[in-house]
């Protein structure tokens, strides 16, 4: 008698469907060309010109410990200054969906004393941490201060109160047709995907404004990787969107733009030709599959120095179907 074959696992690609704001912008925020964006948006002036932008690299270390976990997306990176002294600059990024109920600067003081712990143990110079927060939730948020956080405080008690500055972009705040976006070609559209992938009304007038990314002054392969990351992003993250996928295949926009035509019809072409909505659902898994392999070979490209493993944890996926997405690109 034939033993049976245990049932394949099914692979949880990226878990954008579980915790899609988080994975997509902590998808993007791992490539370069966004950071040196984002920095030139959020930063002043005379911190960037003493920050040497080549110098910055993807780390491959986690500082975020298990109480962080639950409020934490990191995506961290390493670099130097102009005055090539020994010293690293950890620059932090921070995401965060829905206003947080505790003070954000407590969570962000323990991340740099995580920082700080690593430099102890590996007997380095401490790093100099530049935390950025990302926040797209409804609710206005104010940025924090001593004052705010102890508003009983004489200014000779506020001297005890550990400080430090931080950088928060709240992107539901930012004009959509802001000067300063302008010149950011990536930026622009990932705000834009953040900002209103809840808003219903947006996505069913204006999806072409998110999925078409400016050409002008981009990387070809970085923005091919984008606009797939944006539309699987905005495929489980708007109801809308996902709805309009069979609209935007057709539309006078989207034609005259192939690289956005070819990744709408990957995802969605499969389930137009069952016609029916159960196989309309399973075509677009599959196109997602495949979407999600496209992303994935991309992403290896951009980052050859990455290991497989280190490149499963970033993007949440198991370690055998990042080895077995390199085989086929190396087959090829």
């Amino acid at each position: 008698m034939k033993k049976a074959k245990p049932p394949k696992r099914k692979i949880d690609l990226f878990a954008f469907k579980k915790q899609p704001h988080d994975k997509y912008a902590k998808f993007v925020l791992q490539t370069k060309e966004v950071v040196l964006e984002l920095l030139q948006f959020c930063l002043p002036e005379t911190l960037l010109e003493q920050i040497i932008p080549e110098s910055l690299e993807l780390s491959q270390d986690s500082y975020v410990d298990t109480y962080l976990q639950t409020h934490f997306t990191d995506v961290c990176y390493h670099g130097q200054t102009r005055a090539k002294k020994p010293l690293r600059i950890a620059i932090i990024f921070e995401h965060k969906s829905e206003k947080p109920k505790g003070p954000v600067t407590e969570q962000l003081l323990r991340y740099i004393s995580n920082v700080w712990n690593t430099d102890l143990k590996q007997k380095r110079a401490l790093s100099l941490t530049i935390p950025i927060v990302l926040y797209h939730g409804k609710q206005s948020w104010q940025k924090e201060s001593s004052e705010s956080l102890f508003p009983d405080a004489t200014e000779e008690q506020l001297r005890f109160v550990p400080s430090f500055e931080y950088v928060m972009v709240d992107i539901q705040r930012i004009a959509d047709e802001q000067p300063d976006l302008a010149p950011h070609g990536f930026l622009r559209n990932i705000f834009l995907a953040l900002k209103y992938s809840r808003n219903s009304a947006y996505m069913h007038q204006f999806w072409q404004k998110i999925v078409i990314f400016a050409p002008q002054n981009t990387d070809k392969d970085v923005r091919l990787m984008l606009i797939q990351a944006t539309v699987i992003y905005l495929t489980y993250a708007s109801n809308t969107f996902k709805q309009k996928l069979n609209d935007m295949n057709t539309a006078a926009e989207i034609q005259q733009h192939p690289e956005v035509k070819s990744i709408l019809e990957e995802l969605y072409e499969q389930g137009m030709e069952k016609g029916m909505e159960k196989g309309m659902e399973k075509g677009m898994e599959e196109g997602i599959t495949k979407g999600m392999e496209n992303l994935l070979t991309s992403f290896m490209r951009n980052n050859p120095e990455m290991t497989d493993k280190h490149i499963a944890d970033a993007m949440d996926v198991e370690e055998r179907f990042v080895a077995a997405v390199r085989k086929k690109q190396l087959s090829k």
